[in-house]
């Protein structure tokens, strides 16, 4: 899964979001992949966006912190 070029932020975001929720219902995500998901979500952005935010990364902990850097780029 990647952000397709006509997809908004938040579009792709909510995707990604579904399907956290449905590995999350698997057990499949636990609290100490949180950082790999925020990585995750950071790569299948379009290139553009996703490198000005590795950038930004020791200040993301959250992923909605992850989706706020991305509308602001």
């Amino acid at each position: 899964m990647v952000q397709d070029p006509s997809e908004s932020i938040d579009q792709f975001a909510f995707k990604y979001k579904n399907v956290l929720h449905k590995l999350d219902k698997l057990g499949k995500i636990s609290e100490s992949l949180s950082h790999f998901v925020i990585l995750q979500f950071i790569s299948k952005l379009q290139p553009h966006i996703a490198q000005h935010i590795v950038l930004q990364m020791d200040q993301i902990t959250r992923f909605d912190e992850a989706i706020e850097a991305a509308h602001r780029i």
